[in-house]
């Protein structure tokens, strides 16, 4: 009878409830793929939210990336070697933003500023702020451009490139000259947005700016600004010695004409 109990015992371990078969794993976006060697970024990514993308790039390239909240639009890319600068400019190309670049030439920073405020409908958007307030002055902004006060130059670059009057693009020549490399970036980025033919002539002359990042964006400054008209500033740039700005020159190209055609 023992026996017996304990044959049914076993049958009872045997038969109990079946534990259910494990099934595929749950599927979703592949982790992106994020390389940086040197000043040299390789990503594959699909369907990555753009910031955690950037975020992880900042991490791994020991570069403050200064991001507002919301850019979580999925993004998918394929980058492989190329400079750490021209990758954020491909991922950010949508986007406004300034890159800053350190003495070596290499980009230490970029700053993605929030969208401005949409104004509800048929409220009139406000007036372009300026050094002196809204609506400065054409004399207050260029007293500003002069100021020995980054800070003020950088809101009269600004405030000349909110007023969208192409009119002002002359006062921009001076912080073309400026000694410092942030307040001609932004100045090239105020040319870019108001355009123009006098806009694309002082773009122009920044091809010769000492700064290599400078250089390069102003090649990009070029194709915003001038479209088709910036096609022999793009191909003189070819020569630049400095190879990422060739290599800007080089992708800014094939933007505007296609890529050339491989055998």
């Amino acid at each position: 009878m023992t026996r017996i109990a304990a044959i049914l015992g076993a049958a009872v371990l045997l038969l109990g409830p079946a534990v259910p078969a494990a099934g595929p794993p749950a599927t979703g976006p592949a982790p992106p793929l994020v390389e940086v060697r040197g000043t040299r970024l390789t990503v594959r990514a699909a369907g990555v939210a753009l910031d955690t993308l950037l975020q992880d790039i900042a991490l791994r390239a020991g570069v403050a990336i200064d991001l507002p909240p919301g850019l979580t639009e999925p993004t998918t890319v394929s980058l492989s070697g190329v400079p750490l600068d021209v990758g954020l400019r491909r991922l950010l190309g949508r986007t406004g933003f300034v890159m800053l670049y350190g003495p070596s030439g290499t980009v230490v920073r970029v700053v993605v500023p929030p969208p401005p405020a949409r104004p509800a409908p048929g409220e009139r958007p406000p007036a372009a702020p300026g050094p002196s307030g809204a609506g400065a002055p054409v004399e207050d902004l260029r007293a500003a451009l002069a100021s020995r006060s980054r800070a003020v130059r950088e809101a009269a670059v600004q405030a000349i490139a909110e007023t969208g009057r192409r009119d002002l693009v002359p006062l921009l020549a001076p912080a073309l000259r400026d000694g410092d490399a942030w307040i001609r970036s932004l100045a090239l980025d105020a040319l870019a947005d108001l355009g123009g033919p006098e806009a694309v002539g002082l773009l122009a002359t920044a091809l010769r700016d000492p700064d290599a990042g400078v250089r390069a964006r102003a090649l990009r400054a070029l194709r915003r600004a001038g479209g088709a008209a910036a096609i022999p500033f793009l191909r003189a740039a070819l020569e630049d010695q400095d190879p990422r700005v060739r290599e800007e020159a080089r992708e800014t190209l094939d933007e505007l004409t296609g890529p050339p055609a491989r055998d």
